[in-house]
């Protein structure tokens, strides 16, 4: 009986041992399962990666193009601004020269103060000299007047005595 029971207990450890390796294998085989999808996946992966991998070098390629189509362009540009540069230069070397030319001006203008100071007393002197003369000119004009006059009377006093000489030689004749 004890080897019967013994059989019997044998073929039940058995019978578990096996439900249990069944059960590891199913876990086995949903894990592998998951694997290949997981692998699956890894591969979409890569395919897509493979992808974008290729149309980065294109865009690399094409970023390349750009920058040799834009490489003459710096270059016109880094020309253009020396050339900015160069003018900005002879600009500030110009704005020098007409600072000193503005302090040698200021400098004569200083110079010819007094000159310009004594122009206007000289012009006030003549003013004052004109005015002199006006008065003199008015005390003048009774003269002027008189003269005149006496002038007047000097020639009517010819003219008198022309018509007594004229008159005299008639006499003389007669």
């Amino acid at each position: 009986g004890f080897n019967n029971w013994s059989f019997g207990f044998r073929e039940l450890l058995f019978q578990q041992l096996e439900l249990q390796f069944q059960r590891l294998e199913l876990r086995f085989q949903q894990q592998e399962l998951q694997f290949q999808q997981l692998e699956h996946r890894f591969q979409r992966l890569e395919l897509q990666f493979q992808r974008l991998e290729h149309r980065f070098q294109r865009l690399e390629l094409q970023f390349q193009r750009l920058e040799l189509r834009f490489y003459p362009l710096e270059l016109r540009f880094q020309q253009l601004e020396l050339r900015f540069q160069q003018q900005e230069l002879q600009f500030q070397q110009l704005e020098h020269r007409f600072q000193r030319l503005e302090l040698q001006f200021q400098r004569l203008e200083l110079r010819f103060y007094p000159l310009e100071l004594r122009f206007q007393q000289l012009e006030l002197l003549f003013q004052q000299l004109e005015l002199q003369f006006q008065r003199l000119e008015l005390r003048f004009y009774p003269l002027e007047l008189r003269f005149q006059q006496l002038e007047l009377l000097f020639q009517q006093l010819v003219l008198r005595f022309q018509r007594l000489e004229h008159q005299f030689q008639r006499l003389e004749l007669q």
